[in-house]
């Protein structure tokens, strides 16, 4: 990815490592929310295509607004009832804490795609007293077989509204 950003900022490598012991914002810009191809693919066409199609960004955002809609229905369906759940299983502020942390670190949103296995990381390392391996086995089962990436993308990015006290 140095040699897209030297291009990029038409500089030298030297610049470049210069520039990132000094902590100059553009470097941490660059590096934190763009990938190696984003910048490739933007040095070759002159565009970003993921950056480009507002179309694809309005039927996403419909998408996720129809999930989160549905979606504590369905963990109510799944889980029988999810504020039971949470209080048998598991913290729910500190658990909602560990969602919150996945949803804010920019790599959860370039792949976003895998929210599922997010979700499942964050499960299995989730270390509270009382919270068994069986219980993490069981609570994982159901995410695996029950919901899609999709809702498991939801589910992280807006783990207050599903795991709030009503």
């Amino acid at each position: 990815m140095r040699k897209q950003i030297v291009q990029m900022l038409g500089n030298t490598e030297k610049s470049y490592y210069r520039w990132k012991k000094e902590n100059r914002p553009i470097i941490t810009f660059l590096e934190k929310y763009f990938t190696k191809e984003d910048l490739e693919e933007f040095l070759k066409t002159g565009i970003m295509s993921k950056l480009e199609n507002t179309e694809d960004n309005q039927v996403s955002y419909m998408l996720i607004e129809y999930v989160r809609y549905n979606l504590k229905d369905k963990l109510t369906k799944v889980f029988e009832d999810i504020s039971s759940w949470s209080d048998k299983y598991i913290y729910k502020s500190n658990f909602v804490e560990s969602l919150q942390n996945i949803a804010s670190d920019p790599k959860f949103e370039i792949e976003k795609h895998k929210s599922k296995d997010f979700l499942i990381n964050a499960i299995e390392e989730y270390k509270i007293q009382g919270f068994s391996k069986v219980k993490k086995e069981q609570i994982i089962n159901i995410f695996k077989n029950n919901f899609s990436n999709l809702e498991c993308y939801v589910f992280i990015k807006y783990a207050d509204e599903f795991l709030e006290d009503k």
